[in-house]
């Protein structure tokens, strides 16, 4: 506060608790008044902060919209009057500034008084709501005294913000209201000091501070009772009073009450020891695997959903699952190693008219990998997947060389690449992804920097091999993990010796220059092509064999 102090006096060039309002009013004069005198002239000849003399000019020039004290200053500017009216002028407008300062202090004085003693000034008695539910309305609330609007509104606009100001303009700081490089910039000296010294102490500080870890939790309330029905979800209808305990529908008998504060950690496990959990979770893993459950609608289990296609099936790997102590990676090993997932997906005449969808499982069905998955795949191809576990969430920027989960997720702006790999609505709960295949995907694997980079990364690991036909193997062993067959080596191969060959043949064309024109010896070469090999590379990312699991 004394530093802001010290700037105004200087701003102002006085030394008086008043504010000299004078000096700004004859120099705002002789900016907007006839004969316009140049702003940085007039700030230089009365010795006065430039800043300051151009908030006070667009503070005197706006119209009377939310007080009407500037209306006498506007009207001389406009019929031209003289230094005198001037000078009378804001030696009234100064006698009100100072009255408005007193009026804020005073109010300011009693509402501290009222804030502390702590009760309202008329006791109003809230509604009481039903269940005895209480919220922040509930307390009664203490009525402060303020100023009249238009006086609030001139203080705010000197000492607040720009009320015209918008958060686009970042709200615009009032006349007297300096922040950062603009206070700084009004102290002497001996301010500036005592500023480095004291960040130099706040960054000693921060490096001290211990970092302890925390999360989001919430309390049991200390009186925990039971609720009575809402009559048709009224919470001003209610009914008889219902004890806290599980789903009567998913209970053998009648469920015993619950009796342990509020009742959310028994209820917890109450859904997590119910077999109906266990299976709606590995049905889950399932249909990751294979694209469809053995019930296909994953969130409902009941009269209206999918009946399951193989209940024998759910059944045994829920009963698997149990005892081999609900470890979720044993799971995955079981699916991925059994006879089912190892399946071909070659399609069958026979098998297809009995069974189209392919909800019997008699082959596998090729599953797109998903967003997270493709990112990851082409920073692991390049050889620039960081594979670390844990640590705080960042943007997805081409730079982020972390696994796709570690990506920040915005509700209000999702990323564009998740978006367009059909990642989920992030406002809302999604019991399954749906894949689309439509032509923007297809354009990002050709047109976008990060694919071109991995492929360039992924270019430099088979780089060292002998010769095209070793990259050519090594690229498809990374990329696809397996060998290429006689015919892609072959396209592989025609593909690099044909894209070498450009470069040479565009020179050529760029010095014969345009037809019926003679050629040009000196004529400028066009940009060097993409190196074939990374070109080639980009072509096997680009791939469905690269994005899809088969």
């Amino acid at each position: 506060m004394r530093a802001q102090s010290c700037a105004r006096r200087r701003v102002f060039g006085t030394t008086s608790s008043r504010f000299a309002f004078a000096s700004i009013a004859i120099s705002t004069w002789k900016v907007a008044g006839e004969p316009k005198t140049p702003l940085p002239q007039v700030a230089a000849e009365a010795k006065l902060d430039q800043e300051a003399l151009e908030r006070w000019v667009k503070l005197l020039a706006k119209p009377p919209a939310r007080y009407p004290y500037f209306k006498k200053w506007q009207e001389m500017i406009q019929r031209g009057g003289t230094e005198v009216e001037a000078k009378r002028l804001a030696d009234e407008f100064q006698e009100l500034l100072v009255a408005i300062l007193i009026e804020k202090k005073e109010l300011q004085t009693k509402n501290e008084k009222l804030i502390a003693k702590g009760t309202p000034l008329e006791e109003v008695k809230s509604i009481p709501l039903p269940n005895d539910f209480k919220s922040f309305f509930d307390t009664h609330q203490i009525e402060l005294r303020n100023m009249e609007p238009e006086r609030m509104h001139l203080w705010t606009e000197l000492f607040r913000v720009d009320l015209d100001s918008t958060p686009a303009d970042g709200f615009k700081p009032g006349v007297f209201a300096f922040r950062g490089w603009g206070l700084e910039r009004q102290v002497g000296g001996e301010w500036k000091d005592h500023l480095v010294s004291m960040r130099a102490s706040i960054q000693a500080q921060r490096k001290a501070l211990t970092q302890y870890p925390y999360v989001h939790g919430v309390t049991d309330h200390k009186e925990s009772a039971n609720l009575k029905i809402h009559l048709r979800g009224s919470p001003y209808q209610l009914g008889g009073e219902t004890p806290r305990r599980f789903l009567e529908v998913l209970c053998p008998a009648e469920p015993k009450p619950f009796t342990q504060g509020s009742g959310r950690l028994e209820l917890a496990e109450a859904i997590a020891g119910h077999p109906l959990a266990t299976r709606v979770f590995v049905n889950r893993v399932w249909k990751w695997h294979f694209g469809s459950g053995i019930v296909d609608t994953p969130s409902n289990f009941g009269q209206g959903g999918e009946r399951p296609v193989h209940p024998e099936l759910l059944e045994h790997l829920t009963r698997w699952f149990l005892d081999n102590g609900m470890s979720l990676k044993k799971l995955h090993r079981e699916i991925m190693l059994s006879a089912a997932y190892q399946l071909s997906g070659e399609p069958s005449a026979v098998e297809t008219r009995k069974d189209p969808a392919n909800r019997l499982h008699w082959r596998f069905s090729a599953r797109r990998l998903e967003v997270e998955e493709i990112r990851d795949s082409l920073l692991s191809a390049g050889g620039a997947l960081d594979s670390k576990t844990g640590g705080p969430s960042a943007e997805l920027k081409d730079d982020f060389k972390r696994r796709t989960l570690y990506g920040r997720i915005s509700r209000f702006q999702p990323d564009a690449l998740l978006q367009l790999f059909d990642f989920p609505n992030p406002s809302n709960t999604a019991e399954h992804r749906f894949t689309t295949n439509v032509a923007p995907q297809r354009l990002y694997f050709l047109n976008s920097d990060f694919v071109y980079r991995q492929a360039e990364e992924l270019a430099k690991r088979v780089a060292f091999e002998a010769d095209d036909t070793a990259r050519v193997r090594r690229g498809y062993r990374i990329a696809y993990q397996r060998e290429p067959s006689a015919e892609e080596t072959k396209a592989g191969l025609e593909f690099l010796e044909s894209e070498r060959k450009k470069p040479a043949e565009e020179d050529k064309k760029a010095e014969a220059g345009p037809p019926g024109e003679p050629a040009k010896p000196g004529a400028k070469k066009p940009n060097k092509p993409l190196d074939p090999l990374a070109r080639y590379m980009r072509v096997l990312l680009s791939s469905n064999e690269f994005i899809y699991i088969e």
